[in-house]
């Protein structure tokens, strides 16, 4: 369930024009960067290939079940019973860069499922005083830049 704007967020979504809803509507949930290399916002489910991802579950997804299929709960911080992260079983063939959920404030996680397939999830948290990383590709490095401040607190059950 989705939770309502409230406060600064209430006021953010209330400025947007209808010409600004509807420029956000048409981007795209999946950004392929070349043959290899894929980037979301949340993750993919497994048991689907790239062409056939529901937009919704690419913008949310954490977690899947062992068939491949999203699997949620109320709380998105806690995984479900009987789940595991979706990057840690993507088949690939692509390897995918994502966000969406802070693993760690310092270093980005790092999934390698399948031979020559990896999953990179960059969100180290820089709105709550983390940093903002990124993948250079193609040589692998990753760039790290800490936040000045903290921006928000991280709240348990917060879900962007």
């Amino acid at each position: 369930p989705m939770r309502p704007f409230e406060g600064e967020r209430l006021r953010q979504h209330e400025a947007l024009r209808p010409e600004d809803l509807e420029w956000m509507a048409r981007l795209p949930t999946i950004v392929r960067l070349d043959q290899r290399w894929v980037v979301v916002h949340g993750g993919l489910e497994p048991a689907r290939p790239i062409a056939d991802q529901h937009d919704r579950v690419v913008l949310r997804l954490r977690y899947v079940k062992e068939n491949g299929k999203a699997a949620s709960t109320d709380d998105p911080t806690v995984m479900p019973e009987g789940a595991r992260p979706w990057a840690s079983a993507w088949p690939g063939p692509e390897s995918v860069i994502y966000g969406h959920e802070v693993h760690d404030l310092e270093e980005p996680r790092v999934d390698r499922p399948a031979p020559g397939v990896e999953c990179w999830g960059i969100d180290t948290g820089c709105c709550f005083g983390g940093h903002l990383t990124a993948l250079v590709l193609p040589t692998g490095d990753v760039v790290r830049v800490r936040a000045k401040r903290t921006y928000a607190k991280l709240l348990v059950g917060d879900d962007d």
